[in-house]
């Protein structure tokens, strides 16, 4: 009870840091900014990536655990763009269809990416409409279907 009860916090707590990245947006202050000792900062040509480390989770990090650092830029690329969930797929009674490392919506479509050592249900997957998204590879356009259906 307790190790589900600590394994729900932590889902809880992950949940809301991914809401707080979200509001806050990407950072930008405009051209220039004043700190708190009234020293200007100008704005930098490129942005800098920062990849956040918190309790709840690593995000980005633990993602790029499972699927290797070679796919960093392409899982960047997914994280900007969408809001990239690390939490079990649930059906309308919030039993578990499947548990990828991260899924997404995309016009109006669930798209899942699974660990490369797992097998994920790809029947089930279909059934609920589920896309895979395969590590590593650009996601298919909205028009063209699934490689699995």
């Amino acid at each position: 009870m307790e190790k589900d009860t600590f394994g729900r916090v932590l889902q809880i707590g992950h949940a809301a840091i991914q809401q707080l990245l979200a509001l806050q947006g990407d950072g930008d202050l405009g051209e220039s900014v004043a700190t708190a000792e009234g020293r200007r900062l100008k704005r930098s040509e490129e942005p800098a990536e920062r990849l956040l480390r918190a309790v709840f989770g690593e995000h980005i990090l633990d993602i790029l655990e499972h699927i290797g650092l070679q796919h960093r830029k392409w899982l960047v690329s997914l994280w900007k763009e969408y809001r990239l969930i690390q939490e079990p797929i649930l059906d309308n009674n919030g039993r578990v269809i499947a548990e990828p490392l991260f899924w997404f919506m995309r016009d109006g479509k669930r798209f899942a990416c699974f660990p490369p050592d797992s097998v994920p249900e790809v029947e089930k997957l279909n059934q609920y409409g589920i896309i895979l998204c395969e590590i590593g590879k650009p996601l298919e356009s909205p028009e063209q279907p699934s490689l699995f259906q």
